[in-house]
């Protein structure tokens, strides 16, 4: 446990706290450690994870040095003042540091969250882009407001995630040239879903698979 408080410690004292340094009782990285370890124990309500936090005061103290549990009041509003896209860089360099780039796959997939459809200040759904690995472990996040800007936006993670000798797999929305081009430039290679709406390309694949089968039966039949 040293090492990851010790990660925790050093990357989130890179965040901002605009709070007045006189009556700060909590420190944002106690306060980003217990929402961390909430949302790993399968936790999603701010009043959830301060309750959860407050019955784990013995092992918060003894694992992450936290001496007292902010209200949920706290927590939402110091929540409010950080610049949520840092943090996002700030997480995925502590999930890089800690499972030490021991996998070999990202993979890239998009999720509508459909709750958002009824809050009134989002027209339509939200949809999540996550880079995760192998292991299920989450790299990146980001958010977008329509299911076809999720193709610039893995292009854009593609520059912030270190991709060098990994296999990039995503879904035939991102069979795309500028996507396929930003993971050979960074080092990557890329296996990606392939559908016959994109037309041009998919029989240009699809005479490559029948000649590359027709050869494998020629071969079959002279070695007979």
């Amino acid at each position: 446990m040293k090492e990851i408080n010790d990660i925790f410690n050093n990357y989130f004292g890179l965040i901002e706290d605009k709070r007045n340094e006189n009556k700060i009782r909590y420190t944002l990285a106690d306060i980003l450690k217990i929402l961390i370890i909430g949302v790993l124990c399968g936790l999603d309500k701010v009043t959830e994870i301060v309750d959860y936090a407050k019955d784990k005061k013995e092992f918060l103290l003894k694992e992450f040095g936290i001496k007292k549990v902010a209200s949920h009041s706290t927590v939402e509003r110091v929540l409010s003042m950080i610049n949520t896209e840092f943090l996002s860089l700030i997480l995925y360099k502590i999930n890089k540091e800690y499972i030490k780039n021991n996998f070999e796959e990202i993979h890239f997939d998009g999720k509508v969250i459909r709750a958002t459809e009824m809050i009134t200040k989002f027209n339509k759904a939200l949809n999540i882009v996550t880079a995760y690995t192998e292991t299920g472990i989450s790299l990146y996040q980001e958010t977008v407001y329509e299911k076809t800007n999720e193709i610039p936006t893995v292009q854009s993670m593609l520059e912030i995630i270190d991709i060098k000798g990994k296999i990039i797999t995503a879904d035939a929305l991102h069979c795309q040239k500028e996507t396929a081009r930003a993971i050979v430039e960074n080092g990557g290679e890329y296996l990606i879903q392939l559908k016959s709406n994109q037309k041009n390309i998919y029989e240009d694949f699809k005479i490559i698979y029948e000649e590359e089968q027709l050869t494998k039966k020629i071969l079959k039949y002279m070695k007979q």
